[in-house]
């Protein structure tokens, strides 16, 4: 059977982003790693792993002189792919804190009566997030 190990997204600027996921999404920092001196093969300058229940996300920064980055991604169009997806018990206080953390809305609330009610976020670099409660 598979098990969620992690999930990874590139960033540009690891500081700036370990703060958003920390300070405003209220994940844990597992782990910083920077590792300008042993790049692997794809030139990962730095690297974070923060907690999630199920698996981790790690973020990625690239070494600056790779012209193949990826990050700062702003074409918010449906159906928002690809994107982390977070589970919440309740969208009303998860609504309420990304109000008051000053977290870009890129669409929703959206809700499908009796069954969930989602929102869709994104983190400094344009990576999108999906919100969920279900019912």
């Amino acid at each position: 059977m598979w098990k969620v190990d992690h999930f990874a997204i590139e960033v540009k600027d690891m500081d700036r982003s370990v703060e958003f996921y920390t300070k405003k999404l209220g994940l844990k920092l597992k782990e910083r790693e920077v590792n300008s001196e042993e790049r692997d093969e794809w030139g990962c300058d730095e690297y974070s792993i923060l907690e999630l229940e199920g698996g981790n996300l790690e973020l990625i920064r690239l070494d600056k002189s790779n012209k193949q980055t990826s990050a700062e991604k702003n074409d918010f169009t449906p159906p928002y792919c690809p994107h982390l997806a977070l589970t919440t018990d309740n969208m009303d206080k998860t609504l309420k804190m990304i109000e008051e953390r000053g977290i870009h809305i890129i669409r929703g609330p959206l809700e499908i009566k009796g069954w969930t009610k989602w929102v869709y976020v994104c983190d400094p670099d344009g990576n999108q997030i999906e919100i969920v409660q279900w019912f």
